[in-house]
């Protein structure tokens, strides 16, 4: 999470401000900005790499790399993608009996 300062919300320059700010903190952090893209921020460490991508819908974290690796680990690396059917309109409640994961 990124916490902005309150003066920055309902301006218009709020998400350029907002971008620059993220912009800022990920490159210091160590990420390198994709050359064509340049919503797109990559940090590798070893063998390894964490993408971040910045769009209209939000900010994404992308694990395609690890999925496709554990797919190849247990021979599904041809498998085709299927999504996962959810209804939209069903409210979901808290498990208050539940045990808390991690």
């Amino acid at each position: 999470m990124y916490k902005l300062r309150k003066a920055l919300y309902g301006l218009k320059q709020s998400p350029r401000a907002w971008y620059a700010r993220l912009k800022s903190f990920l490159l210091k952090s160590g990420f390198v900005m994709g050359s064509v893209d340049k919503t797109l921020f990559l940090l590798s460490r070893g063998g390894d790499t964490l993408i971040i991508k910045q769009g209209l819908e939000g900010t994404f974290v992308h694990q395609a790399k690890y999925t496709r690796d554990i797919l190849k680990k247990f021979n599904m690396g041809d498998s085709k993608p299927m999504t996962t059917l959810m209804s939209t309109n069903t409210a979901l409640d808290a498990d208050e009996d539940g045990e808390a994961v991690d």
